[in-house]
């Protein structure tokens, strides 16, 4: 079976197409994410402790919502530069806000993980299992869906 390209991802109204492939890689990232981080943590209380569990459990809640969070000023930004083709100044000011808010996400992100070790005690091997949850995922979908174009190539004869 061949696919066809979606043409025009952005519709009118700035929303994105549900069948945006780059859009559904997405979902697949963050419900690997979610699944893996139930059973690090599930399985850090299982084979180590309740300790060893909160600190991946703080780890993960604190990498997806940050991976959540670029999601929206990804789309966000696209949408707008999309909408308004052209005007130079206008991109410049987006690429401006956006990347503020990135540095600014990414100062609250090391705040809250200072925090964390600083006033939680947590493992530290823990939390850096939690943090390196959305990592994994990416190499993880990245791999099955590198697997599913190529063994489709394969069946086609390309």
């Amino acid at each position: 079976m061949k696919q066809e390209p979606v043409k025009d991802k952005i519709i009118p109204d700035g929303s994105v197409r549900a069948s945006d492939p780059a859009l559904l890689l997405m979902r697949y990232i963050i419900t690997c994410s979610l699944l893996l981080s139930g059973i690090f943590v599930v399985g850090g209380w299982f084979w180590f402790d309740w300790y060893f569990a909160r600190s991946v459990l703080i780890g993960s809640v604190l990498v997806n919502l940050s991976f959540y969070f670029l999601k929206r000023d990804i789309d966000q930004f696209v949408n707008s530069v999309a909408g308004q083709s052209g005007v130079e100044s206008v991109h410049r000011f987006e690429k401006v806000k956006f990347m503020l808010k990135f540095y600014a996400r990414l100062t609250v992100l090391g705040l809250l993980i200072f925090l964390a070790v600083s006033k939680i005690n947590v493992n530290m091997i823990g939390l850096l299992v939690g943090l390196s949850i959305i990592v994994l995922s990416v190499v993880i979908v990245c791999l099955v869906k590198v697997k599913q174009i190529y063994s489709l190539q394969k069946v086609e004869g390309v």
